[in-house]
């Protein structure tokens, strides 16, 4: 073991080439995709031209000509907002009143002028004092009003006031425009003309109404442009969505169209794209630099493992094409969890987090369009829903067991990023209409990426000879030929494989190895008894025992050609490689004591070479292959205990077992600390705890387990 970690430590300072030319690959398609995608076809056109071809938008964009000629078409509609000014009509009101109490003041001033009633006002009256008492009014009086009220009785003076004034108050009160002033005013006037009071009191009282029938709607400013704004904002915007049309072949280009090409870039214009390649260059070698850090620096493990490392550069790749393919459709559709899932699946979970977030930046460029368009709001959305898809699609893979959970992680995951669609567009104040539309685009391209999943799955693992969770869920199936045929040709050795399953599945939890690659390996780590499977105890009956017959030599050969014959029925049936080296490495280079020491007794005393008697295997090299080593070996001598064996003699058995592999130096190549091998035997303890029951009495030296 200290000899694994020292070429460990001395691998961490290695520079893998693979490794980085992989990242490299990536980093190239996904620059070439990004730029391909960001640089449309260009057209030499001006106003008036005709265009050779029909033109689409590239991408979805907002018409802000027409929708800003819309919206001030919209404010145009409001007109002016009218409020009754009530101090000024208050004013005109008094002005009225105080008119009238000037009047009877006249009235009453005039009495002390006049000493004979007889004698006509016109007479009675100086110069001087005409002029006192017509200026005793606002607005002062005319003489032929002022005779007209000194010559009317107290009760035409009451009626002329009664007539007015409260048309004056109901005008002024209700509120009266510019517009209407002349027309109300003209009407109070018909409406005296038609009474029986003099033509003087006639005249006053026009007079009166011209002098305080005014407007009292004023224009309420503050109201009338929140209304015109509120008009304006109502109107939704205009956006050209992709692939519209904008530009019929053989149509004359409009400064409008024209206008909308050159802010989708599709005019060719002087500048070149050198700017925009060379910041997309930086850009993405950044993300690499970042994202290969990350990977060498967090997941060592990943990035010195070609096989992980070709996967992750072929699927980054890959979705980058994808990406672009799907762009060319709508910006909504990403496959970004298609290369999420799958590394999570391929690889692990870590790097498919650090995986979610390259190809969510990276896709989200791509969404965002060209220019000053680049990065911006489409970008965000893409960019973070991506994200949250592939980090829960991540955690709801953790359950995938089965092929077709891994659709439903995607749908979840494509839940997951729908929610932040919707959540932010709502926040913008996008329609419901749009938002419910990017909304299917998300879910069903995330869908989409769980059937691509899904459907290349089995391509990966056989390509790369992995044992996903998937797969070896599918072999742990009883109705897999293997195990069919070990259930029926050799039950006893079946009984056992899924004792060994049990113990391993339960140790690999503990430890934190895969719990599903241990228990599957132990399910078919003695196939290779299938050739003989009588040559091994647990598959006889009736007590007689075959190599009673047998010299040890033959014995031996015989029981060690399980393990080679184990190899090959496993690849024939193209098992992963996994499997195939757990069943390779279970006994190590062990030494089989018994037949050995049958040998010995054999020779009468000449030496014997232990080569013949020691298993041609290599020592494991995994956590799972050793758990399953210590599981096969301590399940095999629980079952020799005798039946009045007591619990603490199953302990130390456990105990001794495990020690004498540790003393044998059967787990110097795993990758195993003394405490996870504490915590092994701990595990083993507890299981037999809870399975052990009567066992067939095996002979003290074991024998072909």
């Amino acid at each position: 073991m200290e000899r694994k970690a020292r070429d460990q430590n001395r691998r961490l300072g290695g520079i893998k080439p693979l490794s980085l030319l992989m990242l490299l690959m990536a980093l190239i398609v996904t620059y070439v995709a990004a730029m391909t995608a960001l640089t449309p076809k260009r057209y030499d056109l001006h106003a008036g031209d005709i265009a050779l071809e029909t033109i689409t938008a590239p991408r979805t964009i907002q018409d802000d000509a027409t929708t800003n000629a819309l919206r001030q078409a919209a404010r145009n509609g409001i007109s002016d907002l009218y409020v009754i000014d009530a101090q000024l009509a208050k004013g005109y009101l008094d002005n009225a009143k105080a008119f009238f109490d000037a009047l009877d003041a006249v009235r009453k001033s005039a009495s002390g002028y006049r000493t004979d009633a007889s004698v006509p006002w016109q007479s009675a009256l100086t110069d001087q004092q005409k002029t006192i008492l017509r200026n005793r009014t606002q607005p002062p009086l005319a003489e032929d009003q002022l005779f007209a009220v000194l010559n009317a009785a107290d009760s035409e003076m009451l009626r002329l006031k009664e007539l007015v004034l409260p048309k004056i108050t109901t005008l002024l009160n209700n509120g009266l425009k510019e517009a209407d002033v002349s027309r109300m005013r003209s009407a109070c006037k018909e409406e005296l003309g038609e009474t029986t009071l003099s033509d003087g009191l006639k005249q006053l009282g026009g007079a009166v109404v011209d002098a305080c029938v005014n407007a009292t709607y004023v224009v309420d400013s503050a109201a009338t442009e929140n209304a015109r704004e509120q008009a304006a904002s109502a109107v939704e915007p205009v956006r050209i969505k992709q692939g519209q049309m904008i530009v019929e072949k053989g149509a004359a280009v409009t400064d409008a169209q024209l206008e909308i090409l050159r802010e989708l870039e599709l005019v060719r214009e002087s500048e070149s794209d050198m700017h925009l390649g060379i910041g997309i260059a930086a850009y993405f070698i950044v993300l690499y630099c970042v994202f290969g850090g990350a990977i060498g620096f967090f997941q060592r493990d990943v990035f010195d493992n070609h096989k992980k490392m070709i996967i992750i550069g072929v699927l980054l790749s890959l979705t980058m094409l994808l990406a672009l393919l799907f762009n060319t459709i709508n910006s909504r559709i990403t496959p970004v969890l298609f290369a999420v899932m799958l590394t999570a699946i391929l690889v692990n979970e870590r790097t498919a987090i650090a995986v979610s977030a390259l190809m969510a930046i990276s896709i989200g460029l791509i969404a965002g369009g060209r220019g000053s368009s680049a990065l911006q709001f489409d970008s965000l959305v893409m960019t973070v829903s991506s994200l949250v898809a592939g980090v829960v699609a991540i955690v709801a893979l953790k359950r995938a067991n089965r092929r077709s959970t891994v659709i439903a992680a995607g749908l979840i995951g494509g839940a997951a990023g729908a929610l932040v669609i919707g959540a932010i567009y709502v926040t913008v104040g996008r329609s419901a209409l749009e938002t419910l539309e990017d909304i299917g685009w998300a879910l069903g391209s995330d869908a989409l990426s769980g059937v691509l999943c899904v459907g290349t799955l089995s391509i990966w693992e056989n390509a790369f000879d992995i044992a996903t969770t998937a797969r070896l869920s599918e072999l742990s199936n009883t109705n897999h030929p293997l195990l069919k045929q070990l259930m029926a040709e050799a039950p006893g050795t079946y009984h056992h494989s899924v004792m060994v399953a049990t113990l391993s599945e339960s140790a690999a939890q503990r430890i934190g190895a895969d719990p599903d690659l241990a228990r599957v390996g132990a399910y078919y780590h003695d196939v290779g008894k299938l050739r003989r499977p009588l040559y091994f105890m647990e598959n006889q009956r009736g007590g007689e025992n075959i190599h009673d017959a047998l010299p040890a030599a033959q014995s031996a050969a015989d029981i060690i050609a399980h393990q080679k014959d184990g190899v090959a029925l496993l690849m024939k049936h193209k098992l992963p490689s996994a499997i195939v080296q757990i069943a390779y490495e279970h006994h190590g280079n062990t030494l089989m004591t018994f037949f050995y020491h049958k040998a010995v007794q054999e020779a009468c005393g000449k030496p014997v070479p232990q080569k013949a008697y020691r298993y041609p295997g290599a020592r494991p090299s995994t956590k799972e292959s050793a758990i399953v080593m210590l599981a096969d070996s301590c399940e095999a001598a629980v079952r020799s205990l005798p039946p009045e064996a007591t619990w603490e003699d199953v302990e130390e058995m456990i105990h001794r077992v495990i020690e004498d592999k540790i003393a044998d130096g059967q787990l110097n190549l795993a990758p195993l600390t003394l405490a996870q091998i504490t915590e092994i035997e701990r595990s083993f303890i507890r299981t037999f705890s809870g399975m052990r029951h009567e066992r067939i009495e095996y002979p003290d030296q074991k024998r072909g387990s």
